[in-house]
């Protein structure tokens, strides 16, 4: 028995029918999206809950430098843990596990579609986030504010596009395939 549906890839409902299609609408995959605009999320909401979790993960980030100097590289895997934890999943289940999206009331969807996204989906929108923690966890390399500075570098460039591209996707957006839309904002179909 499946647990999502084998076209649009949401998680079927208790009577095990995909909650966003009726059965004579279906399969999503036979319809066009490429002329579905979505509706971009609030710049204002998205820049303040976006500026939140990325202040989360400097102060992780900062926190892991601080400790690998310390400690000479020993202690910096209990603090890079749950930062890597917390930009792995995060935009699981459309961002359900997303600081950004819980305060900004936003959610993660396909681009053109507006399903929802597969977990891998999220993985792949925040992988390059991933990186630098990993190299920073990397022992007796003195890469520690070089990291920051990339993960800084990264962050700018996010926050650049989602300002200036109509539809307010970041690289990692751009990537997965996904745009953050508001949270009100219904599946199409």
């Amino acid at each position: 028995m499946l647990d999502y549906c084998p076209y649009c890839k949401s998680r079927l409902g208790a009577d095990h029918r995909c909650p966003y299609q009726s059965d004579e609408r279906h399969p999503v995959s036979e319809r066009p999206t490429s002329l579905r605009v979505l509706p971009r999320a609030p710049r204002g909401r998205r820049l303040l809950g976006a500026g939140l979790e990325y202040v989360t993960y400097e102060v992780g980030l900062a926190a892991i430098a601080f400790i690998s100097f310390m400690t000479v590289g020993v202690g910096d895997a209990a603090v890079a843990l749950p930062l890597l934890i917390l930009i792995a999943i995060r935009d699981s289940r459309s961002g359900l596990f997303s600081i950004e999206k819980r305060f900004a009331h936003l959610r993660v969807v396909k681009a053109g579609s507006g399903q929802p996204i597969r977990d891998l989906d999220g993985l792949k929108r925040n992988f390059y986030y991933l990186i630098p923690p990993l190299v920073a966890l990397l022992p007796f390399l003195p890469l520690d504010y070089l990291v920051v500075s990339i993960f800084q570098a990264l962050l700018i460039l996010d926050i650049l596009m989602i300002l200036f591209r109509q539809d307010g996707r970041r690289l990692g957006d751009l990537l997965a395939g996904t745009q953050v839309v508001p949270a009100s904002q219904e599946p199409n179909g």
